[in-house]
């Protein structure tokens, strides 16, 4: 079967239910393909990953999350630089019998601490549910769920060429997919297969489509981007008959017939077990337990300035600079006695680096007495040795007059080195390293912020203009949707034409009302049909079953056509029975001991967690 890409499925129709105006957008996207793109696809397919020699797991080190003392809230914050060895441990086991212990019952034994760490470390296994947590078969989530910090390391589990790696718009994030060809069939001892391992809601990727990469290269850093609301990596490994990868489906017996259980995989084919458990390690041939060098040569994609090794000098990047920071002037002298100028004077200005900000940095060609050297014009070659840094004015600057402006970003905090090369007279000049901080966002509202739990909905639906908040700068998570505002949400989420000049229909809507246009366009529409006596009742508070109701019915579903696993408290002759079973099946809504609560109000939080959930399926 050809390899198609999730956008180029979504184009061929097969995901009816997608919100009116995305297929356009993703057709544009799909045909605007550059030529390189085209070339390196085309690399991909006719060139073969090395020979399978065993696999590893695609994490090494977390950390010792029961040592920690944190909070939940706490533990999302912490990024994996910021954390030293002596607080991180092997990758736990993954044994689905072992993560069933509930914490009520286990101790301080040295064995209950490895379990907690090990429930910390995978929550949401192969075909569980994220409303049945440490439980296999209990949904159709087609990966294992690994609870890292951001920054992570990830590497390759096996021999392979990189089939995709992207920043996503979408669910994944950030993602890499790799092709291994070759290798043992899980399903079918004896025989060879093709499988796709996909890595997803990553913080950053440090490979490209067409490269053929090693077992145990690193590929990237974890993160929490797309459809992710803590840091963690999403591990999954598709098969062949997979028709876009990676993979992703609702419905349980779709996912076991593309997918195979990943941790089961690399626990059966791993080079390595470590003393403590049954996880493979890499082969210190192909990679290192240290994730990042002292020196980083341009060439080595695995390297990178993520953090200083132990025995560098330079200081640990901080979370926030000192407000007074001020000015640096770093000399650099230069040895070619034939240049006019002697030294570079470069300014740059400290309390500006942080992540995913642009910083200016300053060149002067210093002469012998110390002063400007305004003949200097020379054209110097811009370099970095992280990953994740660029500058703006791409690989060269030249100098006027003794004078030169050029800007860097970088991507992911960390370090980076910045050289500067005169390639008439092989004269290069390297600055130190320049520790770049991470910048913290924003809450959107002052009454949400960063680890709300519905956090990337609100923010989500903020950003595409689906809700607002108050005047007074809050959003009011907690306080309860009428009908009327909920009209509103699934218009404006659904991308549905507003007509304002509709005649108003419903005898307790006012012409005034700010929700008559959205109201009676809803009923034209077919979506509501009001009530018997004529009124709409635009202020009462809608439940549970009403939202599923008027969101499913306007994007247009497919039911399942079986109405047997549903929540306790819903009856299979119940009228809200189908909207709760699909609602069930694709985890719209969060319930806690298999109950749905059909008459419980929704909150605003909670109509942007399910609006969030349906536009990103």
């Amino acid at each position: 079967m050809k390899d198609t890409s999730f956008l180029e499925y979504l184009t061929k129709g097969n995901r009816k239910w997608i919100a009116a105006g995305m297929v356009a957008l993703i057709a544009v996207s799909s045909f605007a393909l550059p030529l390189k793109d085209l070339f390196l696809a085309s690399m991909v397919m006719v060139q073969k990953s090395d020979t399978f020699d065993g696999a590893i797991m695609p994490i090494k080190k977390v950390p010792n999350w029961n040592g920690l003392g944190m909070t939940l809230a706490e533990r999302n914050q912490i990024k994996y630089e910021e954390l030293d060895s002596s607080q991180l441990i092997d990758l736990p086991e993954y044994d689905p019998t072992v993560l069933k212990a509930e914490f009520a019952s286990l101790g301080t034994s040295a064995q209950d601490i490895e379990t907690i760490n090990s429930k910390i470390t995978y929550t949401i296994l192969y075909m569980g549910s994220y409303s049945e947590m440490w439980a296999e078969n209990a949904g159709a989530h087609s990966a294992v769920d690994i609870i890292v910090p951001t920054g992570t390391p990830v590497y390759a589990i096996a021999n392979a060429v990189v089939q995709n790696a992207y920043a996503g718009k979408y669910g994944e994030g950030n993602a890499v997919v790799l092709r291994h060809d070759d290798v043992p069939d899980l399903e079918n001892p004896g025989a060879t297969t093709t499988y796709y391992s996909a890595y997803e809601h990553l913080d950053g990727f440090i490979v490209q489509k067409g490269d053929k990469i090693a077992k145990g290269t690193q590929i990237g850093y974890s993160g929490n981007t797309g459809n992710s609301t803590a840091p963690h990596l999403h591990f999954q490994i598709d098969k062949a008959s997979a028709p876009y990868h990676p993979y992703y489906t609702m419905d349980t017996k779709t996912a076991k017939e593309h997918t195979i259980h990943p941790m089961e995989f690399v626990q059966k084919n791993a080079v390595g077990i470590s003393s403590s458990s049954k996880v493979a390690t890499a082969d210190t041939s192909t990679s290192t337990d240290t994730p990042v060098e002292k020196t980083i040569e341009a060439s080595d994609l695995s390297a990178n300035a993520f953090e200083a090794t132990s025995d560098t000098k330079d200081a640990e990047p901080t979370d926030k600079p000192t407000e007074d920071s001020t000015q640096t002037t770093e000399s650099i002298e230069i040895k070619d006695t034939e240049v006019t100028a002697v030294e570079f004077e470069i300014n740059i200005q400290e309390s500006e680096l942080f992540e995913k900000t642009e910083t200016t940095i300053e060149l002067t060609a210093i002469d012998a007495n110390k002063e400007q050297d305004k003949n200097y014009n020379n054209t110097v070659q811009l370099s970095s040795d992280s990953a994740f840094g660029s500058f703006t004015e791409g690989s060269e600057i030249t100098f006027v007059e003794g004078k030169a402006t050029v800007h860097f970003t970088q991507s992911l905090s960390g370090y980076a080195t910045l050289t500067f090369e005169d390639t008439d007279r092989s004269i290069v000049y390297t600055t130190d390293k320049l520790a770049f901080a991470s910048k913290k966002e924003e809450p959107i509202f002052t009454d949400v912020d960063t680890v709300h739990k519905n956090y990337a909905s609100i923010k989500f639906l903020k950003e595409n203009e689906i809700i607002n908040g108050y005047a007074d700068g809050t959003f009011k998570p907690s306080k309860t949707v009428t009908r009327a505002e909920l009209i509103k949400i699934i218009l404006l989420g659904t991308q549905q034409e507003v007509d304002e000049t509709i005649s108003n229909e419903f005898s307790d809507v006012s012409d005034q009302a700010w929700y008559m246009a959205y109201v009676n366009n809803a009923k034209k529409k077919g979506i509501v049909g009001g009530y018997p006596d004529g009124t709409f009742q635009p202020e009462k508070v809608v439940n549970r079953v009403e939202a599923l109701k008027i969101i499913l019915e306007t994007i247009g579903v497919d039911f399942p056509s079986e109405l047997t696993n549903l929540y306790q408290d819903t009856p299979a002759d119940a009228w809200f029975a189908k909207y709760a079973a699909y609602c069930k099946e694709n985890n719209l809504i969060d319930v806690h001991n298999n109950t749905l609560q059909p008459t419980a109000g929704m909150t605003r939080a909670d109509v942007a967690e399910l609006m969030y959930r349906v536009m990103n399926q």
